[in-house]
């Protein structure tokens, strides 16, 4: 079952989809799925908003982050930019292993959670398992949960 998270985040390549196909999927692991396999005939950033839903769902496609770490840097601080003037109360990411190597997504979590802890924003966030497997994410999160408690930062891992 999908979490209760009605604002996801995730990446998604330039393809052969419309952003309509894409919400004609029932749930956001599908819409993911398209994203980073088949991709978007637009390019990134895309909002996505299902209004049949109640609350409505959004899903916020971006391009794939560069591998310079200095422009990874650029893309954390301008999605978080972002979701202040949105004030998502949770929200949800997935960051497709089609389109990111592991070691770079652990990057960018880790500097995405600092960012959104810093800023404020959200008061729950969320991982979408996906294509990497509960092991794999839950070893990355479990890393970072340790490095915010040396920061006196309180991160709850719920598996």
């Amino acid at each position: 079952a999908e979490a209760v998270c009605r604002f996801w985040i995730g990446i998604a390549k330039r393809g052969d989809l419309s952003p309509q196909v894409l919400l004609e999927e029932p749930d956001v692991g599908g819409i993911f799925a398209k994203a980073s396999v088949r991709g978007l005939n637009q390019d990134p950033p895309i909002l996505l908003t299902d209004t049949q839903l109640v609350p409505p769902r959004y899903v916020y496609l971006l391009a794939v982050p560069e591998d310079d770490f200095r422009a990874r840097v650029v893309w954390t601080q301008q999605l978080v930019k972002g979701l202040k003037t949105w004030a998502p109360k949770s929200l949800g990411f997935y960051l497709a292993p089609e389109l990111l190597a592991t070691s770079q997504r652990d990057e960018i979590l880790a500097s995405l959670m600092r960012e959104l802890v810093d800023s404020g924003i959200a008061d729950e966030i969320y991982l979408y398992v996906g294509n990497y497997g509960l092991n794999s994410l839950l070893s990355s999160v479990l890393r970072l949960k340790a490095e915010f408690e040396n920061e006196l930062v309180k991160l709850l891992v719920y598996h």
